[in-house]
């Protein structure tokens, strides 16, 4: 139960791709990637069988959480196997994104990437706090939070790679508008002492050196019963931007670790309890963003763009086969701390330079309970419950350069969250944030015919958002500003915070609905057509409690600040056809679609006072073609392509969403129209 099957197939398969990284300079690749540590575990024969295929092969995947063909799925999903990620050296987000159709990776340094699938996305930095628009789950643990960060875990000893195209709202929930990314880690194996070693070595432009270090051992300690699987990684890699602001070269170095630990019990044929643990450690030293107008690779900032991220989740996962349904409960504990600064050349640049620095520990808890109906009768269905609250304590501000300051002789500041650099505060505030969510949701499937199936979907969920702004902390950016228009030779006087706030979205009920009817016209042809909604839960506007909510400076500002931004919602209508061809030598896939984007959530700015808040854009409509085509012509040898043709644009906008967005009518989402990539294997024996 909940494990990955693989069969010879007659009729699907896994579309897997090779795409070209960035360039280097010189790269050397050591692997071992089947280490055999006793003679006839997970052997070398293995991949010798495999590379005498002459047919694509079947992959299960659990994407609409039972256990389906790839192929049978009346979807657009695109599946990554772990072999093909080991042969691909297939390291992170960025990589398997750039092959699967429909979906690019938006990445300013590590763990601040961004997916954007079907072109639903509206700037390519980081959104602020806002909800994203992919979800990404580890196994059946949401990674998405509420920092900007979202955490790129290293894709070493993974089963399979799950990318989900379009809302996924029945089965996921919110912030999964986009779609969803899942990542299906290997349990551990309750018959065999197996392990894997692999290391990997590369010189990057400025001649840097890239390290990076994986290990796995999997032990039964009763065979058939009980067994532990560990997973541990490395990595040091120098970077390549030179930062002209403060003089360093290879100023983007990282550095991280972490691993993974699960323990597998199955005391019977029905019963399976899982838990795991899993830790990543990462530092960041700076941005690998350039300025192209310095030079290539070049940036200029006054002190690095660090980050600190450290992440851990502790699961147990419970499976039980009732015979009349399948049981998995997954409860989870997840925990993270980061710490980040960042630059802010453009403001404030012509009185002081300034930079954001915040600290944030977040924490969560979830539990989702399904029951899964056995295959093969009239109906087919899926029933569930999911729970998960969040908080996230931070603290955040400004800072400025000390040497700065003190060559004008102004003093009063404090020491920031980093005492070893040269920087002070200017202001600082501390918050609460709190998320919680409940829903019950399920899918029914009826096979109106031996080929034809009818299904429905519905999810009814509650959530609240609250924020509490704590009388910690002052705000001295006034002040220090008018010192240095002033010429300078003042003690600023620190007035510290005296007010807590707090405001709350309310509970917000959302019902969300999916229908889909597909087709088996043969064993290999399948056809659907797919309607399916997706949405994100309200955000607080802490702007809405200042001058009630009104301009501070320009009292004619019609933009006026509401308490909460309201939820966003769209709905996706496709069509597409899943084919295979030449007694399953070739697979054909295509998917076409419509998506209709309302009351677009976007972190804003009002021009007249520069106050921050959440509000709407508009609406929007993305529209597009997929498709994938996996090619065996001849043993060993195997083709493949992905092809997006994509028009996603905003198509309605009010004067006042004109004016807060800097946004046009006809303007394009933050999207390529076109995307392909190729790829060609070839295998043989030695």
């Amino acid at each position: 139960m909940g494990e990955t099957m693989r069969k010879p197939c007659r009729n699907r398969s896994a579309p897997n791709r090779i795409e070209s990284g960035a360039a280097v300079v010189a790269t050397i690749a050591v692997g071992v990637a089947g280490l055999l540590i006793v003679p006839g575990s997970a052997s070398a024969q293995d991949n010798s069988r495999s590379s005498q295929a002459t047919t694509l092969d079947e992959l299960i995947v659990t994407a609409t959480k039972r256990a389906e063909s790839l192929q049978d799925v009346p979807m657009a999903i695109t599946a990554i196997t772990g072999e093909e990620i080991e042969r691909q050296g297939i390291e992170d987000f960025s990589d398997f994104a750039r092959q699967t159709p429909g979906v690019i990776v938006t990445e300013a340094a590590k763990h601040f990437g961004k997916f954007v699938i079907r072109g639903l996305e509206t700037n390519t930095t980081y959104s602020g706090f806002s909800n994203k628009l992919t979800a990404v789950y580890i196994d059946e643990i949401p990674l998405t939070n509420l920092s900007i960060n979202t955490p790129d875990m290293r894709l070493y000893d993974i089963d399979r790679i799950e990318v989900l195209r379009g809302p996924q709202g029945t089965l996921f929930g919110s912030s999964s508008m986009g779609g969803a990314v899942r990542i299906i880690t290997k349990k551990p194996n309750l018959g065999k002492l197996q392990g894997s070693l692999a290391a990997d070595f590369a010189l990057t432009e400025g001649d840097s050196w890239r390290q990076r270090y994986n290990v796995m051992l999997n032990a039964p300690f009763v065979e058939g019963v009980l067994g532990v699987r560990l997973v541990g990684y490395y990595r040091n890699e120098e970077g390549y931007i030179t930062n002209i602001g403060f003089g360093k070269t290879n100023s983007d170095s990282s550095e991280e670790w972490g691993g993974r630990l699960s323990l597998r019990w199955s005391p019977t044929d029905k019963l399976n309890v899982t838990l795991s643990a899993m830790r990543d450690d990462s530092d960041i030293s700076d941005l690998s963003l350039s300025d192209p107008v310095l030079g290539t690779h070049v940036r200029a900032s006054f002190v690095p763009d660090i980050t600190d991220l450290t992440t851990q989740t502790y699961s147990a996962t419970v499976e039980y086969d009732f015979n009349f349904a399948s049981l998995l409960s997954t409860t989870a504990y997840a925990e993270s701390e980061r710490v980040f600064d960042l630059g802010l050349p453009r403001v404030l640049t012509a009185v002081l330079p300034v930079g954001f620095r915040s600290y944030e520990a977040l924490s969560s808890v979830m539990n989702e309970t399904r029951l899964v109906s056995p295959p093969g009768g009239r109906f087919d269905w899926v029933v569930g419950t999911f729970l998960i609250d969040r908080e996230r304590d931070g603290r955040a501000g400004l800072f400025t350069s000390a040497e700065f300051l003190r060559t004008r002789n102004i003093s009063g500041l404090p020491r920031n969250l980093r005492p070893e650099e040269d920087t002070l505060d200017v202001s600082d505030a501390s918050s609460v944030l709190t998320q919680a969510e409940a829903a019950i949701f399920g899918e029914l499937s009826y096979h109106l015919t031996p080929t034809v199936t009818l299904t429905g979907g519905l999810r009814y969920g509650s959530s609240e958002v609250s924020q509490t702004n704590l009388a910690t902390g002052f705000d001295a950016t006034g002040a220090v500003v008018a010192a240095i228009t002033g010429g300078g030779n003042r003690t600023i006087n620190i007035v510290p915070r005296t007010a807590t706030t707090s405001l709350s979205t309310g509970s917000t009920k959302k019902l969300v609905k999916k229908v889909s009817l597909s087709w088996e016209r043969t064993e290999d042809q399948t056809y659907y057509a797919l309607a399916s909604q997706g949405f994100r839960i309200p955000n607080p506007n802490f702007g809405s409690l200042v001058n009630g909510g009104r301009s501070t400076t320009d009292p004619n500002d019609p933009i006026v600040i509401e308490g909460a931004v309201r939820s966003d919602s769209l709905w996706n209508y496709e069509v597409g056809a899943k084919t295979s061809w030449l007694s399953d030598r070739l697979v054909a896939n295509i998917a076409l679609y419509y998506i209709r984007w309302d009351d677009i959530q976007q972190p804003l700015a009002r021009p007249s006072d520069s106050a921050p808040y959440f509000g709407t854009a508009g609406g929007a409509v993305s529209k597009g073609v997929e498709v994938e085509v996996q090619a065996r012509p001849s043993e060993g040898l195997q083709l493949g392509l992905s092809l997006t043709l994509q028009d996603a644009k905003i198509t309605s906008l009010t004067a006042d969403e004109a004016r807060a967005t800097g946004a046009v009518k006809g303007a394009r989402l933050a999207s390529p129209n076109f995307q392909a990539s190729i790829s060609a294997v070839y295998s043989w024996n030695i």
